[in-house]
C-alpha cells in the first residue's frame, strides 16, 4: 500500500485482520507521536495522534484491531 499525503483525509479506519496473516504488528500510538485523544465506547475506539507527519485520527471498530490491524479501504473511485 502506498500512502499519498495529498489523497488522504487523515482518518484511518482499522479492523481486526482476518485469520491467516502471519506478519502482523501491533500499533503503538505512543511511538508514532503525541496522543491528543483516546476514547472508547460501544462503537469502538478513537485515537488522534500528532507528530512531524501531521495529525491522524485512527478509528478502530474492535479492540483487537490494535493488535492485529487491517486497514478498511472504502469502495471509492479515488482508491
Amino acid at each position: 500500500m502506498i500512502w499519498r499525503r495529498e489523497d488522504t483525509t487523515r482518518i484511518i479506519s482499522l479492523t481486526d485482520a482476518l485469520r491467516g496473516f502471519a506478519d502482523l504488528r501491533s500499533l503503538d500510538f505512543e511511538a508514532m507521536g503525541r496522543i491528543l485523544f483516546d476514547s472508547e465506547d460501544d462503537a469502538g475506539c478513537s485515537v488522534i495522534v500528532t507528530g512531524s507527519f501531521g495529525i491522524f485520527s485512527f478509528l478502530l471498530d474492535d479492540p483487537a484491531a490494535q493488535k492485529r490491524p487491517a486497514v478498511v479501504i472504502p469502495i471509492d473511485l479515488h482508491y
